[in-house]
Order: C-alpha cells, then structure tokens, then sequence
C-alpha cells in the first residue's frame, strides 16, 4: 500500500516535513482543518522503514484534533530461495479529540511475502493477518488477507482481499494502482465499501509533484460510499513536503 522503501547513507536521508489542508466533518457540517506532517522512509541493511504522522487542528466549534500514525517495517529473510522472501508488519491507527470525547480506529497487519523477479518485472505474493479495531462501536475484525502484486521501474499493481474469520465470509476487496517518474508520483486506490459486494466502493486517487529535488506538492481526493445509501462523499486533501 507504500511507495518501495528507498535504500540510503545519511541519517536524515529520506525525511520529509511538511503542511496539510483536508476537509473534515465537524458537527455534520464540512470544514477544513489545518497541520504538520511527517514522513521518514530508510533502509538498513536488510531491515526497511517507513513512518508517517499528521495532527490536524481544526479551530471552529466545536474544537476537533485528528491524530494520523502510520507505520511499516520489512525485513528480508537471508534464506537460500531463487527469490526475495521478507516479513512486512504494517499499522494505522487515527485517533479524533472532541471536547471530552476520544474516538479511534485502526489495525495491525503483519504478512509474509515472496517476491521473484522476471525480465518482464516483479511479481510477488503475500500472505497475513490483521486485526482492525473501531473504539466507538468495540467492533473488531479478525481477517486473513492476501495481495498478489507486479511491479517494474514504473509502474505497480497490487490485488488484495480480506477474509473475515468470525463471519467465515469474503470481507473487502481492494486494487491499488501506482506510476512513477523523475517528476511525480501518482497513485490510485478502490476497495469495496466493507463488503465483498460490489454495491459501493471507495476510490482515492493522490498525485504528488516534485518541484525540486527537495520539494514536492501534492494532491489526494477521497471519494467514499459510492453507489451505497446516503450518497457519496467527497474528501479533498492538499500538502507539500521539504526532504531532506
């Protein structure tokens, strides 16, 4: 679901800090909120990391904090395979602040995965489990997944599905698409809307531009719940980032 981890030297290599203005939902009525972000990807030896973390104020009232943490952590396993065989732990959890109220989602997927490389490109396959958690509804999920996955020097594709062990049931489904070149990155999300019905779905394109080598903008739109009940809605976020 990330950009491939870049391998570097210096410390700082790979940390970018940046600004964010997203529409939020305040008191059923949209606005927008404003805040730093972070972002930190390295590689060390075999072990590669990927970090990002965003706090969102918005000042109208109600008050509203929005806390974004999101983690990744892969380790290439020095096993004598004619490919790459690796373990990928991947987080995300959000946590909104209102008055007294605290509400928070998020899950914690590890997987394994085997990676072979072709003349054509890479092609890989992981397996895991995730748990996903809502603490306003105590709901929790106990999945399976699977992500078949190709890539070349450009272009990516990933497939992944979700089996629900508590329903025995298929749960969601998800396609990631992503193109890269010296001057952007471009990157398209759809899943289905927590069912393997095809009835709603969620579609999140992002597109982030390099201005210089240490400066980029970027634009993320988050279209959600379309075809289902209440209509679709629409999440527009914009950003830049300073690398060092």
């Amino acid at each position: 679901m990330l950009p491939a981890l870049a391998a570097a030297s210096e410390d700082l290599r790979g940390l970018d800090i940046g600004g964010e203005i997203t529409l939020i939902n305040v008191a059923d009525e949209n606005t927008f909120g404003v805040g730093p972000v972070i972002r930190y990807e390295n590689s060390f030896g075999d072990l590669s990391v990927y970090f990002k973390a965003k706090q969102i104020f918005n000042f109208d009232d109600p008050f509203l904090q929005v806390t974004y943490l999101e983690g990744k952590l892969a380790y290439n396993l020095p096993v004598g395979v004619p490919g790459n065989l690796s373990i990928v732990a991947w987080s995300v959890n959000e946590i909104a602040r209102q008055g007294g109220n605290t509400a928070s989602w998020g899950f914690f997927e590890p997987g394994v995965k085997y990676a072979q490389e072709f003349g054509f490109g890479t092609v890989f396959l992981m397996p895991g489990f995730s748990i996903w958690y809502e603490s306003d509804t105590d709901a929790r999920r106990n999945n399976l997944f699977l992500t078949i996955g190709y890539s070349n020097k450009r272009f990516g594709v990933e497939i992944k599905g979700w089996y629900n062990r508590d329903d025995s049931n298929i749960w969601m489904y998800e396609l990631l698409l992503n193109y890269t070149t010296n001057l952007f990155f471009a990157e398209l999300t759809a899943n289905t809307n927590y069912s393997k019905e095809f009835d709603s779905f969620n579609l999140t394109p992002y597109v982030e531009l390099f201005i210089t080598d240490s400066i980029s903008l970027w634009l993320e739109i988050g279209f959600e719940n379309i075809g289902g009940p209440g209509g679709a809605s629409v999440t527009p976020s914009i950003g830049a980032f300073y690398r060092f």
